[in-house]
């Protein structure tokens, strides 16, 4: 990644399920071993909890931040027979280096052609992640249902950058404004509300926003 994100990102972790394709994606600000075990232990617990299936193989390449005591402790403390591909040969890791390609190529397409402030790439990263989840089809079924069981509500999903109108719920002043105009950048990653930047530069999340037609 070229840029920083507005929090000191620099890094994607990103992990795929070769069962349903279900992606997982984390920004980080370093490519350090914490942060990487402690996304993929977050990964297969949610993985384990949701389909009610033990996680028995993982496999990555052979970076530091996977072959680390720390990484390999964990994993294999966990019954988890972890295999990595061998130097200079992601084509054995295909599914994972396909999926990290178009989380890229999307990403830098919505930069690109809105015009967004480079810095929000993590926001972009995550909502094209969240977006393809929904949408993309393996075996006739989308991620998101393969892991679930039933298919996700596509009805909320908006262009990032999109103009809106986020309604305030309280006022201080009856003759404060009841709306604020923003740009939406992303879903909450676990309710169903919007993100969005405002005129000011500030980052809301809001279940109640208007959207302007194309």
């Amino acid at each position: 990644i070229p840029d920083r994100g507005e929090k000191g990102e620099f890094y994607i972790s990103v992990i795929t399920d070769a069962m349903s394709g279900f992606t997982f994606v984390k920004c980080l600000p370093t490519k350090d071993t914490s942060g990487i075990t402690a996304h993929m232990l977050e990964t297969i617990s949610f993985l384990e909890t949701q389909t009610e299936r033990k996680v028995k193989r993982i496999r990555t390449d052979n970076g530091t931040e996977y072959t680390s005591a720390m990484f390999r402790e964990l994993i294999t403390g966990k019954g988890i027979v972890h295999e990595m591909t061998a130097p200079y040969t992601p084509s054995d890791n295909g599914a994972a280096e396909r999926r990290n390609q178009t989380l890229i190529e999307a990403t830098r397409t919505i930069l690109s052609d809105g015009q967004h402030n480079p810095s929000l790439w993590p926001h972009v990263v995550r909502y094209v992640c969240f977006t393809q989840n929904r949408t993309l089809l393996k075996h006739g079924k989308t991620p998101f249902q393969s892991i679930f069981g039933y298919k996700p509500d596509i009805s909320n999903l908006q262009a990032f950058g999109s103009k809106c109108w986020s309604h305030i719920e309280t006022h201080q002043t009856k003759l404060a404004p009841k709306v604020i105009e923003a740009i939406f950048i992303g879903y909450g990653e676990h309710s169903a509300t919007y993100i969005l930047r405002t005129q000011n530069g500030s980052t809301t999340m809001s279940r109640n926003a208007t959207f302007e037609r194309p």
